[in-house]
């Protein structure tokens, strides 16, 4: 609680007011409401007052330079030996710290929620490109049979195969994580696989990087 005169000096500052804005009553009492309440001069006008007005949120200042959220009103009242404006500070620290909590829960929930969204779609597409590569793989196990064993189409057909499984393999990390389950580890030739990711890699690379692999 803090009463004003009409010079809007400070003349009443109760303990409370005194912990919330680091001050002692004695060092507050005639000095300007602005050292506290910079933005409630505005407000402060004799002939707007009749009795009482909320002046809603606003940022008060301690002597410490701190900024405290604050929701205050007034109320005017006038005596014969001088008119006073007393004004309620409610301090709302810890509700905007609730606030602040419960906009972060609701942004990770959203964000949750998102990625549900998108691993249930990816599960979907997955299992779309599943079908496809299964064909491809299919159809290539059936050239096999047509083509030579050596030669330049049994080549291809061997470069078709394994693009096909590695991209089977990708499909079923897709569908596991859009189910979330554990993976399956098996092992691998490392040496291989470096050699195809380096096909990969080259594609994406600006002309004037070169790539090496050893």
């Amino acid at each position: 609680i803090l009463c004003i005169d009409k010079n809007h000096q400070i003349t009443v500052f109760n303990p409370t007011a005194a912990t919330l804005f680091h001050c002692p009553a004695e060092q507050a009492l005639g000095r300007p409401l602005t050292d506290f309440l910079p933005d409630a001069a505005h407000a402060l006008s004799y002939q707007d007052i009749i009795s009482h007005a909320q002046l809603g949120e606003m940022m008060g200042v301690t002597t410490l330079g701190d900024n405290v959220p604050l929701e205050v009103t007034l109320s005017f009242e006038q005596h014969a030996d001088g008119d006073i404006i007393t004004l309620f500070a409610h301090d709302l620290t810890a509700q905007k710290k609730m606030e602040a909590h419960r906009t972060a829960l609701e942004s990770q929930l959203r964000e949750s929620q998102k990625m549900q969204a998108i691993g249930t779609m990816a599960g979907g597409i997955a299992h779309d490109f599943n079908n496809i590569i299964s064909a491809i793989l299919g159809n290539v196990a059936l050239a096999r049979l047509d083509a030579p064993s050596s030669g330049t189409v049994s080549t291809s057909l061997g470069e078709i195969d394994k693009a096909g499984r590695r991209a089977r393999d990708l499909v079923r990390q897709i569908l596991t994580f859009s189910r979330n389950d554990s993976p399956h580890r098996v092992p691998l030739q490392l040496a291989e696989v470096m050699h195809e990711d380096r096909r990969l890699v080259k594609v994406a690379l600006p002309p004037h990087v070169s790539v090496q692999v050893k």
